[in-house]
């Protein structure tokens, strides 16, 4: 049931789940309710395992299954102690680690009551929390803001949609190149502007690499002229508009609000699937040791048929 297209949206998945894991924490370290933020909180840990599982990340889902287990310990105390809350942070941290396909070296504990003779460092305490702050308003800021990458071998074309387009709910980042701009795919922009006659990777041939690597990812043509034939290519590849040069700046505000609206409304449905999905991994194996086969293969179906409507939802989109 898996495909590159999950992939693609897991690793932005998993990072919400860490800092809703990591919202939790900080609420109960402020003395907010306890079984809300518990819940909140063992909902994200649970997820990001069964993705994990989902994606054979081995690693990742073994730290999960124990940092889950756990934190089911402290439910029945109805409270962490900061020792604890610093603990369950440093333990996302190094997920976090994991998730990237770098080393952790965290060291857990057996049982929780492990940690009650561990004395407070309320400096430490103080900055992991600080940190933790530190990283939840820079997700927030990004995940608020939409990002638009514009290329055109032109700098001043790359300039003045920049300046009409920049303000608080967005983010330009222009390249001179389409070469460049593969090389920073890794920040996950919500949509591209891409001249079509440009030198070494031409806007047609740029087009083609992303449908290759993120088939999902919006692009919007910018050319002086367009034949006919570049234009039904440039459909059939999945471009979602064009602007004529001269840029009618308010046309161009109007395209790109729209397609990034659709895009993010698309993410979302995608998010809500996998999160079905990743509850879904563990219920199967659940299904499979109880004898339910029926029953397993019913839910089973009804995914199946969910993500290849997805994929039909994808592919005209």
């Amino acid at each position: 049931m898996i495909d590159d297209s999950m992939k693609e949206d897991f690793y932005i998945e998993a990072l919400e789940m860490f800092e809703m894991a990591e919202v939790g924490l900080l609420n109960i370290d402020r003395g907010e309710g306890f079984e809300e933020n518990f819940n909140l909180i063992f909902r994200s840990f649970h997820n990001l395992k069964g993705a994990a599982g989902m994606f054979d990340l081995q690693a990742l889902q073994a730290h999960m299954h124990k940092l889950e287990t756990l934190f089911e310990e402290t439910k029945s105390e109805c409270r962490l102690s900061k020792v604890q809350i610093d603990f369950f942070l440093d333990g996302v941290d190094c997920a976090k680690l994991l998730l990237e396909g770098k080393e952790s070296s965290f060291s857990f504990v057996d049982h929780m009551t492990d940690l009650n003779d561990v004395k407070l460092n309320a400096k430490v305490h103080e900055e992991k929390v600080e940190k933790a702050h530190k990283e939840i308003d820079l997700f927030e800021d990004r995940k608020n803001q939409s990002l638009i990458f514009v290329v055109d071998d032109e700098p001043v074309i790359v300039e003045i949609l920049t300046d009409a387009l920049q303000n608080a709910d967005c983010k330009i980042v222009g390249f001179n190149s389409g070469k460049e701009l593969l090389e920073n795919l890794d920040q996950n922009p919500d949509l591209i502007l891409s001249d079509i006659k440009m030198p070494e990777l031409d806007g047609l041939n740029l087009l083609k690499r992303l449908s290759e690597i993120r088939m999902d990812l919006p692009l919007i043509f910018i050319s002086g002229y367009i034949t006919k034939d570049a234009m039904v290519e440039a459909l059939s590849l999945g471009a979602q508009g064009f602007v004529e040069k001269p840029i009618d700046i308010d046309y161009v505000k109007k395209i790109t609000s729209l397609v990034i609206r659709r895009y993010k409304a698309h993410k979302l449905l995608n998010k809500s699937i996998d999160y079905m999905l990743y509850q879904f991994s563990d219920l199967d194996s659940y299904l499979e040791e109880s004898g339910k086969e029926n029953i397993r293969k019913s839910l089973k179906n009804d995914l199946e048929s969910i993500l290849e409507q997805r994929k039909i939802l994808k592919a005209v989109s």
